[in-house]
């Protein structure tokens, strides 16, 4: 593990030009701007940008060899003419050390008997107690799917989600669109970064028989039969099924590579760099708390890295957005979930898929039998 540095100075109409979209974003949340204001501002928004680029550089030109750190910034610089700053960052060249061995007996898996079969009484049931997915333009309600835009009053960035509304949910998106209508729009505050939410679309689910009167409701979904109804059903269901033994399957493996290598640590340098980050302010005064979460991140992110090295695979965000789609599809819709969090999609997808890796070379006729419902299989 070795440490890099580089030091850069921002050229001057870039910086000028965040100042001058600082200021303008300031004067339209109605706030009383003053040139620190703008300056402090100007810095926290210049220096996210900054590391996120430059780490996104790094990962580019490490062509899936290498794992590189998320850079920490320091010796800023900064007036209104000029901003100056030095990244840091650590980088692992040689992923050698890691023990991924594992044995016969080790990768064994039952997938047969696992993969439960979905029996004609359950499609029946499946049919008497459909739940249809039904768009409405008023008065979100418990059990409802919102779909939000969600836009950064600072960086004006926007992105779309799925959200289940639930009964006393901590998530402030949820607790402020119950009761409102489809184009209801606000600002809600945040101590880091003020968000715009505006609601796109109210979905809620109905519980009627699937029959000749009801499959209308499903057109705008393809389906224009009852024995396509069926099919989708079984597949979807069956689908769902077959991800779970993968989930678990790969669990399991993911569980004994990283007991097998429990003597990783990192260097103190290592967790001191990424103690100095603003990301871990709230726990500066804790230096037990702080060291652990830092520990944990890291070992998080290395074996999320090192998997995705070793089995030549990536997850996007369009994958991770589809993923929560597909938990929400109106078909799939058979009881209540809980809140999805992207984290927890993230995570079950590598599972999901280094459990995929090693199913084609355990047990490849399983796999070509089934591989139409590996849904997250069109992702390399």
């Amino acid at each position: 593990m070795r440490l890099e540095k580089k030091h850069f100075t921002a050229e001057k109409e870039t910086w000028i030009k965040i100042q001058n979209d600082v200021y303008n974003n300031l004067v339209a949340q109605k706030k009383e701007v003053n040139q620190k204001m703008i300056l402090d501002h100007s810095i926290e928004y210049a220096s996210r940008i900054w590391i996120d680029q430059q780490w996104t550089l790094l990962n580019n030109q490490a062509n899936g060899q290498k794992i590189y750190f998320r850079p920490v910034i320091s010796n800023i610089v900064a007036n209104v003419e000029e901003f100056s700053y030095d990244l840091s960052w650590y980088v692992i060249e040689d992923l050698n050390f890691i023990k991924m061995d594992l044995t016969p007996s080790e990768l064994e898996y039952d997938f047969e008997n696992n993969f439960s079969q979905v029996s004609e009484e359950f499609i029946k049931h499946t049919f008497k107690n459909y739940r249809f997915r039904v768009d409405k333009d008023t008065n979100v309600s418990v059990g409802d799917i919102i779909e939000v835009e969600i836009t950064s009053t600072k960086t004006k960035q926007s992105t779309k989600t799925m959200l289940e509304v639930t009964p006393n949910s901590e998530n402030p998106i949820i607790r402020w669109a119950i009761g409102k209508d489809k184009g209801a729009e606000d600002v809600l505050k945040d101590k880091q970064n003020d968000l715009k939410i505006k609601i796109l679309n109210i979905t809620e689910f109905v519980t009627k028989e699937l029959n000749e009167e009801t499959l209308p409701l499903l057109h705008k979904y393809g389906i224009h039969s009852l024995q396509e109804a069926k099919e989708q059903i079984l597949n979807i269901i069956r689908t769902e099924n077959l991800n779970a033994v993968m989930f678990a399957y790969g669990k399991k493996l993911l569980d004994l590579i990283m007991q097998k290598n429990k003597d990783v640590s990192f260097p103190m340098e290592l967790l001191e760099l990424e103690a100095s980050s603003s990301r871990y302010n709230n726990l500066k005064d804790n230096k037990d708390a702080l060291y652990k979460k830092i520990n944990i991140d890291l070992w998080n992110y290395f074996w999320d890295m090192f998997i995705r090295i070793k089995c030549n695979f990536d997850i996007s965000k369009q994958e991770v957005e589809e993923t929560i789609q597909f938990a929400h599809r109106f078909w799939a819709k058979l009881e209540n979930q809980n809140n999805l969090n992207i984290t927890a999609i993230h995570n079950v997808l590598i599972c999901q898929k280094l459990g995929l890796f090693y199913l084609k070379k355990v047990d490849p006729a399983f796999y070509e039998k089934n591989k139409k419902l590996f849904y997250f299989d069109n992702y390399k």
